[in-house]
């Protein structure tokens, strides 16, 4: 029996044994695959194209930093002119308040005060006043008004908490500067006053002598005119300090309201006319190889499909440098394979005339963005360097209209002058027959069964992508159109307060003399509405001035803003400068009713 159970056992030991070694050889087996399809990865990988991108290839990514970029050069630029205009607010509100308190300072320098004493009393409120006004501003532009254009961007971005730091540098900078412009003009002011007597400065200044002016020698124009035209005429050239107050106040109000609208205008224009009028193509292909636009059945079959396609341009594409006078600009070159096709797919055309650019087998037409950083003129002699960095020599024979980025054009024959090489086309621009979706999925669908098809993009992708970043700078110029307009109110309403304070006893005067309440109006308003038109005028040319420099200063090196103001921009900005006029006359009408006829009944002594 124990020798039974002594070989049972064994024959158990050699089934596990050999189970065992059965599996342990599946393993090894499996093992030996493994390392056989990793080898053959690893030679797959050698044999791979790779493509390294970063943040900086992201659309959105690149998107957001475009548009700061935009937002910082306009910052650089506005608020310059903001600060004068409201240098000159402050400016006309000190000196007003000083004259206003003419008797107050001349019976103060009776009562023994020195002259020290009392600058330094209105000095002192002017300062308390800069502060404050300082101390809120500083408040809005630190945390208001980047808040509400960050809030702007995350309409159409992801973007973390928005940070609003206090800048000292900036505050140590502005409130000096506007401390400066109110303190000054008080002591100015006062160092005037206080050169009179104490009996003097108790009397009210008197009014300004009346003179001929010259519309006076008009006579047909002249004699035409009615009594109180004259008046109004008369008194316009009467206060000239006034006049030019006024004038310069809104002038600077309307050409602010002008930039505003007309950067809007020139960044408006980039979409329509670089995707509309310039590119006309609706789609590109990206090519692996050369040549597979023509060889390619899958590719071919749908560009000749007469259904599908319209017409399309095969050409080389690749990243070059314009060399002039020492300065560089990259470009995009672009060869076509056939250069009447690519004229189907793009327009060569110069921007002021709107005439085409000839494109013959020696021309170069370079982008007008890249001339004008570059100072290039059409005849000027450049250096083109190619990708592989074979630098040539070329006359440019024409400048192009252009909007985003900057490209360089040549024909096939130049190209291999130039370079020495034949150019590979691997990109297609092309055409829909029919402007619809089933089109665009149709070539979708066709185009991208190709394996040498790299990538397609719809121009109308791209449009959209720009719509969008383009949406968002609106909302930074409706800021500062509505700053200009807020700054607009102000000015305007100090000046109209100046001007009826200053002339309450004239008239009280001509209510004595049996003027209605209606006719009092219109005796000043219409001296404030033609000071205001004068203003218009002169801010249409400053506001040309400034849209002209605010557009170069913001535009980035990838995009060319338009160069036009619309006529509408002239007549949205002149409306909304009357518009303020009116709302300005509307407010002041009480003050001008409360004005009392004992008034001009009062002696100075």
């Amino acid at each position: 029996r124990d020798l039974a159970d002594a070989e049972r056992k064994l024959q158990e030991g050699e089934t596990e044994y050999a189970d065992a070694k059965r599996e342990a050889d599946t393993k090894i087996a499996d093992g030996e695959q493994k390392l056989t399809d990793a080898q053959r990865a690893l030679d797959d990988l050698d044999k791979a194209e790779w493509y390294v991108t970063d943040r900086r290839d992201t659309v959105s990514f690149t998107s957001y930093q475009d548009n700061s970029e935009k937002v910082a050069a306009i910052a650089a630029v506005f608020p310059l002119f903001f600060f004068a205009v409201a240098a000159l607010v402050a400016l006309t509100t000190m000196t007003r308040m000083v004259e206003e308190e003419r008797p107050r300072i001349g019976t103060l320098k009776a009562l023994g005060y020195t002259n020290r004493a009392i600058t330094g009393y209105y000095a002192g409120y002017s300062l308390a006043a800069g502060l404050a006004g300082a101390a809120i501003g500083i408040v809005l532009g630190f945390r208001g008004l980047p808040a509400v254009i960050a809030n702007a961007y995350s309409m159409m971005f992801v973007l973390p908490p928005v940070l609003t730091p206090f800048h000292w540098n900036y505050a140590l900078l502005i409130v000096p500067a506007m401390l400066l412009c109110t303190t000054a003009s008080t002591l100015f002011v006062c160092t005037g006053l206080l050169r009179e007597r104490p009996a003097q400065l108790m009397q009210p200044r008197a009014p300004k002598a009346g003179k001929r002016i010259m519309l006076e020698r008009v006579g047909f124009i002249w004699k035409r005119l009615k009594f109180t035209h004259k008046v109004t005429a008369r008194n316009i050239l009467r206060y000239k300090k006034r006049f030019f107050m006024t004038v310069f106040g809104v002038a600077g109000c309307c050409a602010l309201l002008l930039a505003g609208f007309g950067l809007r205008d020139s960044i408006g224009d980039i979409v329509p006319k670089q995707f509309g009028e310039i590119f006309r193509y609706d789609f590109s292909v990206y090519l692996k190889q050369d040549g597979d636009a023509e060889t390619d059945r899958r590719i071919r079959d749908v560009l000749t499909d007469l259904a599908l396609v319209r017409g399309y341009a095969v050409v080389h594409s690749e990243s070059a440098y314009v060399e002039y006078k020492g300065d560089r600009g990259k470009v995009t070159l672009t060869v076509p394979q056939d250069k009447d096709a690519l004229l189907q797919q793009l327009t060569l055309r110069e921007r002021r005339t709107g005439s085409s650019i000839p494109f013959k087998e020696d021309s170069l037409v370079l982008t007008e963005k890249l001339c004008e950083t570059l100072g290039i003129r059409t005849g000027d002699t450049v250096t083109l360097v190619s990708a592989d960095g074979v630098r040539a020599s070329r006359t440019v024979t024409g400048i192009c209209e252009n909007y985003v980025h900057s490209n360089a054009f040549l024909t096939a024959s130049s190209y291999t002058q130039l370079f020495g090489t034949q150019p590979e086309y691997r990109l297609v621009y092309a055409q829909f027959a029919a402007e619809n979706s089933d089109a665009k999925n149709a070539v979708s669908s066709r185009v991208l069964q190709s394996p040498n098809v790299l990538m397609l993009q719809f121009s109308q992708n791209i449009r959209d992508s720009f719509d969008r970043m383009l949406t968002n700078i609106n909302y930074i110029v409706m800021v500062l159109i509505l700053s200009a307009g807020a700054l607009a109110i102000i000015v305007l309403y100090n000046l109209t307060n100046i001007n009826i304070c200053e002339r309450k006893k004239e008239l009280a005067t001509i209510r004595v003399l049996g003027f209605h309440d209606r006719e009092v109006a219109a005796y000043v308003y219409r001296e404030i509405t033609i000071l205001s038109l004068v203003g218009i005028l002169a801010g249409f040319v400053l506001g040309i001035a400034l849209h002209t420099f605010v557009i170069r200063v913001a535009e980035i090196d990838s995009v060319m803003f338009g160069r036009t103001i619309k006529g509408m921009s002239y007549l949205y900005a002149a409306g909304v400068t009357l518009f303020f006029t009116l709302l300005v006359d509307l407010v002041m009408l009480p003050k001008l009713r409360a004005i009392d006829m004992v008034e001009s009944m009062k002696a100075g002594e």
